[in-house]
């Protein structure tokens, strides 16, 4: 579940984000006497150096770029950007492209095109985009965050550690950098830490749901079930549409003894998603204990 998370916004302002929840880092916690197979979520952030209002209404369709050399750098990024909304991988990492071949030190065109690589799981090339974008303006803070987020997927959890709060020191509201680092910390077993980064981001933006989700885990996985209940259930909100947050409210309420509420809640993960095992665990078990 993936997740995937704000950019370097360098050419007139702040564009929407495209937020992905990325689910690719699998985790494992202790709940009671069993173990659970943990999926993390993160966020990549995207859609840089977009010019105001242009992005939101230009298409990724090829027209208007017949040919290439009468455009500039600002012009092929807008173009990439709306690609990137259209989720058209290819022809964005095309156009950005086409802006390093005008301009071979355009920072946000190497983030953003390592964004679009992250996002695809192509990490050396994701890195190896980052850290070019670092090297050609090092006060980047989204470049900062996707190798931190880069690292984390290679498990490099250290230095994804110190990228956050890179990231965090160059703009200090950066929650989604808040989150990532508790989640990074949370893997090192620093837990009182990433407590107080899931804390703060959520301070910082209520509207986090993935933070709510990982602190969540992390409570089920420390034994604070209560609090591990009141964060899925922020999570599932009134669109009761996930289940790996109804399975983990159901393992809270199970390690409290709360069965029927439990089952409840692994009944209805499971006509979401009807292959989980981990929710078809969950209602044998109450089930079998309940009258």
């Amino acid at each position: 579940m993936f997740p995937l998370a704000a950019f370097g916004l360098l050419l007139g302002g702040r564009e929407a984000l495209i937020r992905a929840l990325l689910t690719s880092m699998a985790f494992t916690v202790a709940v009671a006497a069993s173990v659970l197979n943990v999926m993390a979520r993160e966020h990549i952030d995207t859609l840089n150096g977009a010019e105001p209002g242009s992005a939101r209404t230009m298409s990724c369709a090829a027209d208007g770029f017949a040919n290439p050399g009468e455009y500039g750098a600002r012009d092929f990024l807008v173009k990439a950007n709306a690609c990137i909304r259209e989720r058209n991988h290819a022809r964005a990492v095309f156009l950005l492209n086409q802006v390093l071949l005008n301009e071979p030190d355009h920072a946000v065109a190497y983030l953003n095109r390592g964004s679009i690589h992250l996002s695809l799981g192509k990490l050396d090339l994701a890195l190896a985009d980052f850290d070019r974008a670092l090297k050609v303006q090092r006060g980047l803070a989204g470049a900062w965050y996707n190798r931190g987020i880069t690292m984390m997927r290679l498990r490099h959890f250290e230095s994804a550690i110190g990228d956050f709060s890179e990231a965090i020191r160059l703009k200090t509201d950066y929650a989604s950098a808040y989150c990532n680092r508790g989640l990074a910390r949370a893997q090192l077993g620093q837990i009182a830490e990433a407590l107080s980064d899931y804390a703060t981001a959520l301070e910082k933006d209520t509207s986090l749901t993935y933070c709510h989700f990982n602190r969540g885990q992390l409570y089920l996985r420390i034994g604070e079930y209560e609090k591990s209940v009141t964060d899925f259930t922020k999570v599932i909100g009134d669109n009761v549409s996930d289940a790996i947050a109804l399975t983990r409210r159901g393992q809270a309420h199970q390690a409290l003894g709360r069965l029927s509420r439990a089952r409840e809640d692994f009944r209805a993960a499971l006509k979401l998603n009807p292959g989980l095992d981990s929710a078809k665990t969950g209602l044998a078990d109450t089930t079998e204990k309940l009258p």
